[in-house]
C-alpha cells in the first residue's frame, strides 16, 4: 500500500484516521532520519517525514514564538546540493494531473514540475531542528522563476538554500528559498525564488518600515489595471475555466510527495485554521502559468526562449471549486520582446476573489 492510498483507506473516520495516521508516523520516524538525500522518497521515507513534522511541535513551537525579533536570522547551513535526474513515470503522472498532454513535448521536462520536485527534500530540510519554525501549514505566498527549455533525459544539480533574512507582515512570517537547477556544465538553466508564510499572532512590527503600513489593508490593485493606467495596450488573448474535484490536493499530493494536510481533508485543514482543504499553488500556478506558455507561443514567442515568470498567490483556492485563468497581452516597449502576458486565476463566476496573479514574459538582463 503506498502513501496516498493509506490516506483514501482513513479518509471515512477522521478520528481513527488521525490516530491510526500518528501512531504509524511516529513509529516509521523512529526507523528512519529525514537526511537530504534524494527528489524521489519511498512510502517508508514519506511516513519517516511526516511523523517527524508531526512531532516537531514539541520541539519547535516553543522556541520559535519566543525567538521572533525584526533583525533575526535564520542558519546559514540550511542548504543543500543534490543530483538531479527526472523520473520518466512521475513526469507522465505530473503531466496527466495538470492536463499538459499535447502542450509538452514527450521529451521536454514542464518547468513548473522542477518546483514541484524540489518539495520533498526541501520539506526534509526544513524538518530539521536547525530551522526554527514549523513546516505543516505553512502558505505558499510568493514565486519567481526563470527558465530555459530542459529536456527529459539531461541530468541537472539541484541546489537550495534557505535565505537568512526573515520579512515579517501583519500575517505572520515570510520565509524564502532560492533554488537552482545547473547542468552537467555548471551553467544555470532553471531558478526558482520560493516565499513561504508562517502565520503567527502579533508578529514583530517596526513602524519605520512597510509592516507598519501593512498594519492598514489597502485594496488590491490587479496588475491588468496597473498596466492600463500606465497607458499600455491591454488586450485579452485568453480564458479558460478549470474545475477541482474534492480528492484533488490529495491526488497532486501523491504525485509531487507534499502530504501539507492543508491540502488532504477538511478536517486536516480545519486544524490549521482553513474551513476546507485548499489547492496546492503549485497545482494552480502549473495549470495557469502551462496555459500562458501556450499562448506565448500561439502569439508567435520563441518555443526555445528564455522565461521568467513572477507569481504572487493572493488567496486559497478550495478543492472542489472551480476557477478561471484569464490571460492578456501588454504591448510593453520596455519588455524583452516588446510584450509580456498578464495572468488572472479568480473563482469562477466571482472575478473579484482573486486566487493567483502573474507576468510571463522573454527573460530579461540578469538580476544582479
Amino acid at each position: 500500500m503506498d502513501f496516498s492510498s493509506l490516506l483514501e483507506s482513513l479518509r471515512v473516520s477522521p478520528v481513527l484516521a488521525l490516530a491510526l495516521f500518528v501512531l504509524l508516523l511516529l513509529i516509521a520516524s523512529v526507523q528512519l532520519s529525514t537526511r537530504v538525500t534524494h527528489f524521489y522518497p519511498s512510502t517508508l521515507e514519506l511516513c519517516s517525514l511526516y511523523g517527524k513534522l508531526l512531532v516537531s511541535p514539541l520541539y519547535k513551537t516553543w522556541r520559535w514564538k519566543s525567538k521572533l525579533r525584526r533583525d533575526m536570522r535564520l542558519n546559514p547551513n540550511l542548504a543543500f546540493k543534490l543530483p538531479f535526474a527526472a523520473d520518466p513515470i512521475n513526469v507522465q503522472q505530473y503531466v496527466q494531473m495538470c492536463g499538459l498532454q499535447g502542450k509538452v513535448e514527450a521529451e521536454d521536462l514542464p518547468f513548473a514540475y522542477v518546483a514541484s520536485s524540489f518539495l520533498y527534500p526541501t520539506v526534509c530540510l526544513l524538518s530539521q531542528r536547525r530551522y526554527l519554525f514549523p513546516v505543516l501549514g505553512g502558505i505558499h505566498v510568493h514565486n519567481y522563476f526563470r527558465w530555459e527549455p530542459l529536456k527529459m533525459q539531461q541530468k541537472y544539480e539541484g541546489l537550495l538554500k534557505v535565505q537568512e533574512t526573515v520579512k515579517f507582515t501583519r500575517k505572520g512570517a515570510e520565509v524564502t528559498f532560492p533554488q537552482l537547477l545547473l547542468n552537467e556544465q555548471g551553467r544555470e538553466v532553471w531558478r526558482s525564488t520560493t516565499t513561504v508564510l508562517v502565520p503567527c499572532r502579533n508578529p514583530p512590527q517596526d513602524p519605520s518600515t512597510s509592516i507598519g503600513a501593512e498594519a492598514v489593508p489597502t485594496k488590491r490593485v490587479s496588475l491588468v489595471d496597473e498596466c492600463r493606467s500606465l497607458g499600455l495596450k491591454v488586450e485579452l488573448v485568453r480564458e479558460r475555466a478549470f474545475k477541482t474535484a474534492a480528492d484533488t490536493g490529495r491526488r497532486f499530493a501523491a504525485v509531487v510527495k507534499d502530504y501539507n494536510p492543508i491540502h488532504l481533508f477538511t478536517w486536516s485543514a480545519r486544524l490549521f485554521g482553513f474551513r476546507r482543504a485548499i489547492c496546492h499553488g503549485m497545482y494552480v500556478g502549473a495549470l495557469a502559468l502551462e496555459e500562458a506558455l501556450d499562448a506565448w507561443r500561439a502569439e508567435g514567442g520563441e518555443a526555445t526562449a528564455v522565461m521568467e515568470a513572477d507569481v504572487k498567490f493572493i488567496r486559497p483556492c478550495f478543492v472542489g471549486n472551480g476557477f478561471v485563468v484569464k490571460i492578456w497581452r501588454v504591448e510593453d516597449k520596455a519588455a524583452e520582446a516588446g510584450k509580456r502576458l498578464v495572468v488572472m486565476v479568480a473563482q469562477q463566476g466571482k472575478d473579484d476573489t482573486v486566487h493567483m496573479q502573474a507576468t510571463v514574459q522573454a527573460a530579461r538582463e540578469e538580476r544582479e
